[in-house]
């Protein structure tokens, strides 16, 4: 006679602590909060605040999108080959995301400044200024994204664990996402 299967989905949920659930999930809440914000009002802001023609806004989020789509995987290399080791401060993929998060900081709120100096270069120096901080925003964003993503197997040892931990930290990036909603 076979004996009933174990239940080890309830013994494993305590082995991640609920701080390092909560710290892990909000952890990323800059990311999400950038990434709502880009996909939802940044090509609005830049045609009706800053008066940019369609085609140049749609450029500028097409610049983000191929550097997103380069950056992330060169970023996942680069941090796969470092196999976890510390770049600084002692903790694996903490130097990273320190750096993904400066660039993010940098870049993103750049984005909503008026463009010096623009007027002498016209179409192209708004392209370049702009462009700019683009390739920054999204450059922070990808270092950040894969830096707190590959931090999961070494918080949760197994797969019901990590998806719990994933869990939280997708519904604190929905929370970010509402709050983006409710604020704008």
């Amino acid at each position: 006679m076979k004996s009933a299967p174990s239940n080890d989905f309830h013994q494993e949920k305590s082995h991640v602590k609920l701080k390092i659930k909560i710290c892990y999930s909000v952890g990323h809440v800059l990311n999400d909060f950038c990434s709502s914000l880009w996909f939802t009002y940044l090509l609005v802001y830049f045609q009706y605040v800053l008066n940019m023609g369609s085609t140049q806004a749609g450029t500028l989020l097409l610049i983000g999108q191929i550097i997103d789509g380069l950056t992330t995987p060169l970023v996942g290399l680069g941090i796969g080959k470092g196999k976890g080791k510390a770049l600084c401060c002692g903790r694996p993929y903490k130097g990273w995301h320190i750096i993904g998060t400066i660039c993010t900081i940098l870049g993103f709120p750049a984005l909503f400044l008026p463009c010096f100096g623009c007027e002498k270069y016209g179409q192209w120096g708004i392209l370049l200024w702009y462009g700019t901080f683009v390739a920054l925003a999204q450059i922070g964003w990808a270092i950040v994204q894969i830096s707190h993503m590959a931090l999961i197997p070494i918080l949760a040892k197994t797969d019901n664990q990590r998806i719990e931990i994933s869990s939280y930290k997708n519904a604190t990036g929905f929370v970010a996402s509402i709050a983006v909603y409710c604020i704008a």
